[in-house]
């Protein structure tokens, strides 16, 4: 899992990785909100530039129903999650790592479980970042402002683009760096832990689904939860079905 890094061969898909990061970084609140930058839809288009739609699935989708009641709205900061995951995706690709969408107990593998907790734990180290940005952002905003007042009429849009920029700048520079991290640091890191955590890390997946079933009889009780429940499942089955 451990070989010499490519980095030639690797750059198109980085640079597409970081542009897609720079993107969905600004998506999230500060630039359109189309909600491509959700966990499961950034999961699939990165898993599409790496070739391996499955794999951006099997991340995209767990880290998506951990996230159903933390959503970012306007100015909310509601956590770092696209750049870690996008990251993600990209080193288990360039690692040659194949993980199932919907695992069964034949296709656990610690790998699954070990990439979830560490998203988990990029998604934690990355929110004092975002918080951080979000208030540069706004002593910007406000210097724009008093700039208005004294008459340099340009002084808004400056302070607007200059925020747009370090958005940007975050979600490029932030995927470059959780792959790396992921690659030549987490994921080697697997393989000297002790052998009994190996079948508790592959048992992670499978708690994902009880969060996400939580998750949304918290947000929309438990009939209207119930019927998103049921419909989840059926997705899953027709699934699993077609790729039988």
């Amino acid at each position: 899992m451990t070989p010499a890094p490519d980095l030639v061969g690797l750059l198109p898909c980085l640079s597409m990785l970081a542009a897609l990061g720079a993107f969905l970084a600004l998506d999230e609140t500060a630039w359109l909100q189309t909600w491509l930058s959700q966990p499961l839809p950034a999961g699939l288009l990165a898993g599409w530039i790496c070739g391996d739609i499955v794999t951006g699935l099997a991340l995209g989708l767990p880290v998506q129903l951990l996230t159903l009641g933390n959503l970012p709205v306007g100015r909310t900061a509601a956590g770092e999650r696209v750049t870690p995951l996008l990251g993600a995706v990209g080193a288990v690709c360039a690692a040659g790592v194949h993980l199932p969408p919907f695992p069964r107990t034949t296709d656990l593998s610690p790998v699954h479980g070990w990439l979830l907790l560490g998203i988990a734990a990029a998604c934690l180290a990355g929110y004092p970042l975002l918080r951080f940005e979000r208030r540069l952002n706004l002593r910007w905003m406000i210097s724009g402002l008093r700039g208005v007042g004294g008459g340099r009429l340009g002084s808004l849009e400056e302070a607007q683009g200059r925020c747009l920029a370090a958005t940007a700048l975050r979600g490029g520079v932030g995927v470059l760096g959780w792959f790396a991290v992921c690659r030549w640091a987490w994921l080697p890191l697997l393989d000297g832990l002790p052998e009994p955590i190996g079948p508790a890390l592959a048992v992670v997946p499978l708690l994902i689904v009880p969060l996400g079933a939580g998750a949304l009889i918290e947000i929309y009780g438990t009939r209207s939860g119930l019927r998103w429940m049921l419909a989840g499942f059926a997705v899953a089955f027709a699934a699993g079905w077609w790729s039988m």
